[in-house]
């Protein structure tokens, strides 16, 4: 037979309440399970500074600072980027010699299409990568001819 151990009558209560709620057989179990959680947690109970919530709670703020320098980093970064590659695009629309050919010009107004929707920065390099490819194309393409 167990050893039993004084505790108050709220206390009882609380730990009543906690049995029924999460459907534990006995006090005994139900003790068993909290001293489990926190060994296999690691939360120390005498110090609520450092449970897994406080935890969550630190990790969440340090993700918001995250998301927010990525946010300044677009616009002040990858935006301004973005604008100029849209507007050389155009710029060669422009210029283009009304000799050149229809290809040429589609794959120019391509590029465009594809710089307007680029919210992530592997997809601006992917662009990036698309337009050096397309230009030496065109250049080699222009030597042969």
């Amino acid at each position: 037979m167990g050893a039993s151990i004084g505790i108050s009558e709220a206390l009882k209560v609380r730990l009543a309440a906690f049995k029924k709620t999460y459907g534990l057989p006995t006090y005994e179990h139900t003790l068993n399970v909290m001293l489990n959680y926190f060994a296999e947690v690691g939360d120390d109970p005498t110090n609520p500074q450092f449970t897994a919530k406080a935890q969550m709670v630190k990790m969440n703020k340090r993700l918001d600072q995250v998301v927010r320098f990525i946010r300044v980093f677009e616009k002040q970064k990858l935006q301004p980027v973005l604008d100029e590659l849209v507007k050389q695009s155009r710029h060669m629309l422009e210029v283009m010699p009304s000799g050149a050919t229809v290809a040429a010009k589609a794959d120019v107004e391509e590029l465009e299409e594809l710089l307007q929707d680029l919210p992530t920065h592997k997809e601006l390099t992917d662009v990036v990568m698309k337009i050096y490819d397309t230009l030496n194309l065109r250049q080699d393409g222009r030597k042969h001819a």
